[in-house]
């Protein structure tokens, strides 16, 4: 979807989420990351001067003539969009939408019920699911000045971890918060973040598991858990993104 919205060539897409996958895990693998983050700006820059002179109507063409008060985005203000649009938005829906469908796989009646009004239940799934799992159940931030939080002192610039998962279930604000339940009204979540950290892709994210979650329950009826006494919600490739580990299904 991210390829396409810019207009990247088709053929690109494997070697593209090879490169956005390897910038994610920077923390893990630094070197390999930064070296994957040059070859993805060689590959995009001589596209997006080819924008600059024949704009077309993707998401690169907008960001490369757009102009605010006369003045157009830098090639690095444009390069660092990228690097934050595509390691953000490589594992994140799938990882979601993983953990709404092992939801609704292991509470038949919630599925029967959201297979039987998509257009308007698929929304709610998809905003439980990323509530009861969220793909990113650590956020790691810096504290910006010195302050005391529920007695605990923080001194500034101490790193810091954010359970986003823990928030999310939060017995003060979710009645039965351990529990997947797609009928919650509100269903918001701390899953996108607030502020100056909102989500770039939340939108984006939403309607992509919305969609997949509608498309899979109308072509595949009676989707149902082949077994799976074995899938759980884990890590993946590093310690800050989550989803099943496996999801084996049968439909008719």
């Amino acid at each position: 979807m991210i390829t396409r919205l810019l207009g990247l060539p088709r053929h690109s897409e494997d070697q593209v989420k090879e490169w956005a996958i390897a910038m994610l895990d920077i923390q893990q693998n630094y070197d390999f990351a930064l070296q994957c983050s040059h070859e993805f700006m060689a590959f995009v820059d001589p596209i997006l001067q080819q924008r600059r002179d024949e704009p077309g109507d993707d998401l690169i063409s907008t960001l490369a003539t757009a102009e605010v008060d006369g003045e157009r985005l830098t090639d690095e203000e444009i390069f660092n969009f990228l690097r934050l649009l595509f390691p953000a938005g490589a594992d994140t829906t799938y990882l979601g939408l993983g953990s709404s469908l092992l939801g609704l796989l292991r509470h038949p009646d919630q599925l029967e019920r959201v297979a039987a009004d998509p257009e308007a239940e698929c929304h709610w799934a998809a905003e439980e699911g990323v509530r009861w799992y969220p793909p990113t159940a650590w956020i790691p931030r810096r504290n910006p000045r010195e302050v005391v939080w529920h007695d605990v002192a923080i001194p500034e610039d101490a790193p810091m971890l954010l359970g986003v998962l823990a928030a999310n279930r939060d017995p003060a604000v979710y009645d039965d918060p351990d529990a997947f339940d797609v009928t919650r009204r509100p269903a918001g979540s701390m899953t996108f973040g607030f502020g100056t950290h909102f989500c770039l892709g939340a939108h984006l994210a939403r309607a992509e598991m919305e969609t997949s979650l509608r498309v899979i329950l109308e072509r595949l009826p009676r989707i149902r858990l082949d077994g799976g006494d074995d899938v759980r919600v884990t890590g993946a490739f590093n310690q800050i993104l989550q989803g099943p580990n496996r999801l084996p299904v049968r439909f008719d």
